[in-house]
This record gives structure tokens, sequence and C-alpha cells, in this order.
């Protein structure tokens, strides 16, 4: 049982091939299994001493209560294997490991996971040496120019939207116009949206929708048929 314990703490390294660090600025995410660990959200930019006193007033908001039907959905909070005093000890344990670190981070939570974002490598043993359950590192490995991505060599231009709503008659010509072209590839869930141009209140474009292009006259046209939605224009590198 405690070979199975110890193989458990050993954190899987991963490299990650992008064009950038993690938010422009941090060479590894470390990605933290923590039950309750949500409750620490917002609590880096405040003082230490009150850090204790919040973890706990919130770990006394989640009570375990069930919703039946469509709310009875797992609980971060329900079958927790720790008492409650227990378990704020351990999250208390954990916040100041996270904000004592040497340098700047970014600490990001859902319900039982957390992400600190970090230059400092050594945060990975001190999180393990405290029993704390670091499942994956992912160190940014830039290996291409900013603002460019890999694809297959058919296309050299990748068109992305800014996040915004639109008609349902500026989607309608948004749709008509892109499945019209030839010589383009429109991303998965790009093209998934603008197939239900006909579906009401489901105009929202997103940030991640893209398109693949050689042609630029493409994007141009765009700008007149909707203003003002693309967001950038990047290149695309032959794997």
């Amino acid at each position: 049982m405690a070979t199975l314990f110890l193989k458990n703490l050993i954190p899987m390294h991963k490299k990650k091939s992008t064009d950038r660090l993690f938010f422009n600025k941090y060479k590894y995410s470390i990605s933290i299994n923590e039950p309750r660990c949500s409750v620490l959200r917002g609590l880096f930019s405040n003082d230490v001493d009150t850090a204790p006193d919040t973890i706990s007033k919130r770990l006394g908001w989640q009570p375990d209560i069930n919703y039946g039907g469509s709310w009875a959905i797992p609980r971060p909070y329900q079958n927790d294997e720790l008492t409650l005093a227990n378990r704020e000890q351990r999250l208390c344990r954990l916040y100041s490991l996270i904000k004592n670190q040497a340098g700047d981070f970014k600490f990001s939570t859902t319900r039982n996971w957390c992400y600190v974002y970090t230059n400092d490598i050594t945060q990975v043993d001190k999180l393990t040496a405290q029993d704390f359950n670091v499942k994956v590192v992912h160190e940014a490995l830039i290996d291409r120019p900013f603002d460019s991505v890999r694809g297959t060599g058919e296309y050299t231009r990748r068109t992305y939207f800014k996040e915004r709503l639109i008609s349902q008659e500026a989607k309608k010509s948004l749709a008509a116009y892109l499945t019209s072209q030839q010589g383009i590839n429109l991303g998965p869930s790009f093209k998934s949206w603008l197939s239900s141009a006909g579906v009401r209140h489901y105009n929202l474009v997103a940030r991640h929708y893209y398109f693949d292009h050689n042609n630029d006259a493409i994007s141009q046209m765009l700008e007149l048929i909707t203003p003002g939605l693309i967001r950038k224009t990047i290149q695309v590198l032959t794997k």
C-alpha cells in the first residue's frame, strides 16, 4: 500500500509544444488534485493572516446537501475522507506553500483541482514533500515563432475571431459566405456553430473559432460583411 501511495506522489512531467509561455510569463503549469481547494480562489491577493479565517468560513458554506433530480451531481465536498478541521489545516498548508514560493505566480481552481503557473520548478518537490497530489507538470517548450501554429502544409494562414454577440442576420451572412468559399478549412467547433445558423439565441462568436486559408482576400471580405469581428491572422507552419 505504501508503494502505491508513493507512486501517486510522483507527478507526470510533460513538455508542451507551444509558441509562448503560459500566460506569456510562466514556464511551468502544475496541476494539483486536492478536495475542496476551490475555497482558495481569490485569496492570493490578500494578506496571509486573513486567509485561514476565509478558508474556514468558506468550508462552512459548503453544506452536504442533496438537491436531487438534475441537481444531484457529485459535490467537491461530498465523501471527504478528512474531518472538517483536518481539511481546513491541509488547505491552509497548501495556501502557504503556494503563497510563499519564490517569484511571481498565477493560481486558478475548479472543483477539486487547482493549477499553479510559475517559473519555480522547485515548487513541485515542496508540494509532493508535503503529500499534496501533484498530478501533472506541464513545461512550455517554445519550438516555433510567436503567434504561429503547426499544420499539414495545405494552408498558410489561420484567422481567429473576437468574442462577440452578433445578430441572427449577421450570422447567416457569415455562414453563407464562408461555406461558399473554396480553399478554406473551418475549425471543428466553428463549423458546428455555423451549421446552426437558423437557431435563435446561439449567436455568440467564441475566441477560439478559426478558419485556415491561403488567400487574405477572404478575411478582408469578412471585414466588410461583419466589421470588427476578426481578431488576428497568424502563420500556419508545416509540420
